[in-house]
């Protein structure tokens, strides 16, 4: 491909990832080469850009005005398998991988955050180590063997704004508007593409495979999850942050929407689909939570906004007759646990004042009843500053 021209072959999507093989480049600074491409003066070949990724740039010049804009850059990963040369890190003793506050370390381990490896000095977890000077060491890219793991990736590079476009690994992971915040070089990271570059997983510490993030969606996987995130697709204008405690899943959702989400940290989320106007994610209210339900009002959490679909638990036979909180621009749906159930009392549409429930036939209660088989439902929207019912089954 030549500089200037449109790419219409080998791109992103269509790499095999994996090394670009034998190079013998000249060593040169991208803005050097600019200047003998603005000369008109390249020599065919190569051209290692010392000064860009970790170990260089290789690029093609195809003619003395022509620059290929599909490379190879020589980056150093981290560590995270724990396969690497420590031989320059005085008194090494372990390769404990992405540090969280539950780490137990030794003086002299190291650990990964932010794409850094960090030495221990007190034998104390601290706070993050890009922080934390008392108890940790940051070990450079530029000394010698502390760990880093070499690898060489096709990029997408520009020379005329000297930047990163695309890098595609041989983990089948490609992201566009290249970020530093994915995590590059973790074996447990595959599959992933990224067209607009806000897939941000730097410090996560689980498993994370085949995310496509499609639109203009911040997807943010971070340092709690230790839990696996699987096949999932995000395409919409929302921030969607996977927060995800010990031994939970996220996998095979798909998220089509304009909403901001923030997934609550409690649920596994198996098979879910966010698209448009219809949420099919699932969550708990406990009816015996007062910050969930109290004096007849059912209030829906913050941090539940992207749920379309909701069973109540506990004190079964409560009333509610108000909702706050109830999220917009969907129907959502209530229905009981087993063996529970729940009045929803609805006012007439005069007498109704925010957040009150209201439906079609006035001043009614709809009882609603959990069952193994045949459980009751009732769906509301938000009207203005009501609730409205407009679906209702209840089994006679």
């Amino acid at each position: 491909m030549v500089l200037g021209q449109k790419r219409i072959g080998w791109n992103c999507s269509s790499a095999t990832g994996g090394e670009t093989g034998k190079l013998a480049p000249t060593d040169i600074t991208s803005a050097d080469v600019l200047a003998l491409y603005n000369a008109g003066t390249m020599e065919p070949g190569f051209y290692n850009l010392t000064n860009m990724a970790d170990r260089g740039i290789v690029v093609q010049a195809l003619s003395a005005t022509a620059l290929s804009d599909e490379a190879s850059g020589i980056f150093l990963n981290p560590d995270f398998q724990g396969v690497g040369d420590y031989s320059g890190v005085a008194g090494f003793a372990a390769q404990k991988g992405v540090w969280h506050s539950a780490l137990v370390p030794a003086i002299n381990d190291v650990v990964i955050w932010n794409g850094f490896h960090y030495k221990n000095l007190t034998g104390a977890v601290g706070t993050e180590p890009s922080g934390d000077v008392v108890n940790w060491l940051l070990l450079p890219k530029t000394t010698a063997n502390v760990g880093y793991i070499q690898e060489s990736d096709f990029i997408g590079y520009d020379l005329v704004n000297d930047a990163i476009m695309w890098r595609f690994d041989k983990r089948v992971n490609c992201v566009y508007s290249y970020t530093e915040n994915f995590q590059w070089g973790n074996d447990s990271v595959i599959g992933c593409k990224d067209l607009v570059g806000t897939l941000v997983c730097i410090n996560n510490k689980g498993i994370i495979s085949n995310i496509k993030n499609l639109g203009a969606s911040s997807v943010i996987i971070d340092n709690t999850n230790f839990g696996t995130v699987l096949i999932c697709s995000f395409d919409g204008g929302g921030v969607f942050t996977v927060n995800i405690n010990a031994g939970l899943s996220f996998s095979g959702n798909i998220v089509t929407s304009n909403k901001s989400i923030v997934f609550d940290s409690t649920i596994s989320h198996l098979n879910k689909q966010m698209v448009g106007n219809v949420s099919f994610f699932t969550a708990n209210l406990d009816m015996s939570d007062a910050a969930v339900f109290t004096g007849n009002v059912l209030t829906i959490l913050a941090s539940l906004n992207y749920v379309g679909i909701f069973t109540l638990i506990n004190n079964s036979g409560a009333i509610i007759d108000s909702i706050v909180n109830l999220p917009t621009g969907r129907s959502i749906t209530f229905k009981s646990g087993i063996g529970n159930n729940h009045v929803f009392s609805h006012t007439a549409i005069a007498g109704a004042v925010a957040n009150d429930l209201i439906c079609d036939a006035g001043a009614v209660n709809n009882t609603i009843v959990g069952r193994t088989n045949g459980t009751d439902f009732l769906e509301y929207s938000r009207l203005g500053n009501l609730n409205g019912r407009i679906n209702s089954v209840i089994f006679l």
